[in-house]
């Protein structure tokens, strides 16, 4: 039997409701009509696939917006440990650069305050092989000098020669042409042709370069402070160095000042010089905990830095004490060598502890940097392992909501051409879906009920199963028939 349309579809409507006809026999005697919507049809052909209004899509975006704000928020954590591995390997070069240019400081500035003594004394018509110096080899400290700072010269433009300055130039060209004029300055001392001015000339560069690395360390090591430890390191990197810088100072103050002509100018520039250490050293500890602070306050009370103290209180009790206001040249001279070689063997103290103390923060600097490698590290393999899993368990949830879909929609297919002999379909998958499939079991089995009853009446008898499900109105209407 064809299928036709209702009369009351248009050609437009047939096209917009596309209609599709099953039909199957009933012992012979009649045909049954099932029309079932072509809409509906592929809207059943489009279960389980991705589309603008799919099941899968939505059950995708609800469980994947969730997934994804966790995965921004791994993310954003591994960016800040990498941030953090960055500037701990930051802070470890820069207190690596620190402590190598530290090593300079104490034999460039004993070559040049002791150089320029003795040059000035012999600007004032001394000769450097009577000097009173009290013992003291000036000449051999001067030898000694020169050799450590060849060796540590050669050692940073080896490790840091590609460093850039803030002047432009690297490490490398500063040291070569530093390099250069101070041959120039020791050549000429030795054939004791030197000048005070050539001499400040000649140290000058390398110590205008250590000003710069200090510099351009101190920015670093300030930006790179992003954690607590970092911050740290980094402030006492910076105060650690200049202990020593306030260190050189004295020493210069004191080769300047121990034969001036104004006792009262050089005992002021003295004790000023002494003073800005002494708060130095103060801020240091201040910084300082527990064994480290113990440790700095072993050395600050220990025969170095006490034999400064006296020495230079004997140097200020020549100049200015009435009974010594009369002193021999010879004996101030002596005394300011005194102050000096003390504040010499001070100065190489605090460059030993200095070595040590930055090795250990080299040594927190890539502790820190390890660390936060690792922890790098585990946030990228959890924000992936997080995402595998995830993933899994949508697929998984998305299978036990769409399969069970899937086969319900095979059998309710076949259920719509006409084969009401379908099995049951087991219900699985979530509550709702379970469900579902057990209701279309039910009306599958009411279906195939009805089948057998219009089976009967197609038959010729006109018995109307009671245990049928039917409204209340279709229900009355039998009854008044007297057919139940």
């Amino acid at each position: 039997m064809p299928c036709k349309l209702p009369a009351t579809a248009s050609r437009k409507g047939a096209g917009r409701h596309r209609v599709a006809c099953s039909v199957f026999t009933v012992s012979g005697n009649a045909e049954v009509l099932v029309r079932t919507s072509g809409d509906d049809t592929l809207a059943l052909a489009r279960v389980g696939r991705f589309g603008p209004g799919s099941l899968s899509l939505r059950l995708l975006a609800v469980l994947l917006i969730p997934i994804l704000g966790l995965e921004i928020l791994a993310w954003r954590e591994v960016q800040q440990q990498r941030s953090a591995a960055d500037s701990a390997a930051v802070v470890r070069h820069e207190v690596q650069l620190l402590q190598r240019s530290g090593e300079l400081v104490v034999p460039l500035f004993l070559e040049y305050t002791t150089t320029k003594a003795i040059a000035e004394a012999e600007a004032n018509g001394a000769d450097r092989q009577t000097l009173p110096t009290a013992g003291v080899d000036l000449v051999g400290y001067i030898t000694e000098s020169r050799a450590k700072l060849d060796i540590a010269l050669a050692d940073l433009t080896e490790t840091d020669g590609d460093v850039q300055l803030p002047g432009g130039t690297d490490v490398a060209t500063a040291v070569a042409a530093a390099k250069k004029r101070l041959a120039t300055v020791r050549s000429n001392f030795d054939q004791r042709k030197q000048t005070i001015v050539e001499i400040d000339a000649g140290y000058t560069p390398l110590i205008a370069m250590l000003t710069d690395l200090h510099e351009r360390s101190d920015a670093l090591l300030s930006a790179a402070g992003i954690t607590h430890e970092l911050a740290r390191v980094g402030s006492e990197t910076q105060q650690v160095y200049m202990l020593l810088t306030y260190a050189t100072a004295e020493l210069e103050a004191i080769e300047a000042n121990g034969m001036a002509a104004n006792p009262t100018e050089a005992v002021t520039n003295t004790v000023a010089a002494a003073g800005a250490l002494r708060m130095e050293v103060s801020e240091f500890r201040r910084m300082l905990s527990g064994d480290r602070q113990a440790t700095f306050d072993a050395l600050v009370s220990g025969s170095e830095f006490q034999l400064v103290e006296k020495s230079l209180q004997q140097y200020i009790d020549i100049l200015t004490h009435p009974a010594t206001a009369n002193a021999s040249d010879t004996t101030v001279t002596a005394q300011a060598l005194n102050l000096y070689t003390s504040s010499f063997i001070r100065l190489g103290r605090l460059q030993v502890y200095s070595d040590r103390f930055l090795a250990d923060q080299t040594a927190t600097a890539e502790a820190a940097h390890k660390q936060a490698e690792n922890r790098r590290l585990i946030s990228v393999i959890v924000m992936i392992a997080s995402l595998v899993v995830s993933l899994v368990l949508l697929a998984l949830v998305m299978r036990s909501i769409l399969r069970p879909l899937t086969r319900l929609i095979s059998t309710s297919r076949k259920v719509s051409a006409g084969d009401l002999a379908v099995a049951p379909e087991h219900p699985t998958g979530p509550s709702d879906i379970r469900v579902v499939t057990k209701a279309f079991n039910d009306m599958t089995a009411t279906l195939r009920a009805y089948e057998q009853q219009l089976r009967r009446l197609a038959s010729g008898d006109t018995r109307i199963d009671s245990h049928l499900p039917r409204s209340e109105e279709h229900t009355s209407e039998l009854q008044s028939r007297g057919l139940i």
